[in-house]
């Protein structure tokens, strides 16, 4: 497992017999009433995002083309997938297009009843439940759909990456994804995310005071 950005670039050498995928988390604006705040985030944003294009292209360039792509949320594959991306978000389809265009592959990396279903049970847990015998049986039902949705995810991951092919998939969260065990990850962490991560924390902070 490596971690560009915070060790040195791997040799390529290590890693030609084995399934690569470079992983990069989904970030976007977050909502506050602050003016200031909202311009500093969204500069924060772009910036992160142009330093993970960097990074991509010398990862790339040292393990060898970005064959295949996955995005969480993505149920359909290719132009359907682009479309989907493409209203869901805008750096994440900059990128994946770029990379089709040139010759990659966009896969559908979800099964769309899995996700409305986790969705659904999510929003069940929101609401804010009297009972707590009512929650437990969202939870351990949430629980249930979740493993079969990560089960699912894990599949089309082995199942679509070849031996000695480099993928990359954008996640939400990469500390909090499932990934296949058989697969070399490289998870780019450019230094914008740490202040994104900040600046985050520091939001919620005041949120809850």
């Amino acid at each position: 497992m490596a971690n560009l950005g915070k060790i040195d670039k791997p040799d390529a050498k290590i890693y030609l017999k084995s399934k690569r995928l470079l992983v990069v988390n989904i970030v976007s604006n977050i909502p506050t009433s602050d003016e200031a705040k909202k311009n500093g985030f969204k500069k924060t944003v772009e910036k992160y995002w142009i330093q993970v294009r960097s990074q991509l292209e010398q990862l790339s360039s040292k393990l060898g083309q970005i064959k295949a792509i996955f995005h969480e949320y993505i149920s359909a594959d290719e132009d359907n997938g682009l479309s989907m991306l493409k209203k869901l978000d805008k750096h994440s389809y900059e990128i994946t297009k770029e990379l089709v265009d040139g010759g990659s592959h966009l896969f559908a990396l979800e099964d769309s009843e899995l996700l409305m279903e986790v969705e659904d049970w999510q929003k069940c847990m929101m609401v804010g439940l009297s009972s707590q015998k009512a929650y437990t049986k969202v939870f351990e039902q949430f629980k249930v759909v979740a493993g079969k949705r990560d089960q699912f995810m894990t599949e089309i991951l082995n199942n679509s990456l070849k031996s000695n092919d480099t993928g990359l998939i954008f996640v939400s969260s990469s500390k909090q994804f499932q990934f296949p065990k058989n697969i070399e990850l490289f998870f780019i962490s450019p230094p914008a995310l740490n202040d994104i991560d900040n600046m985050v924390q520091t939001q919620y902070s005041r949120k809850k005071s």
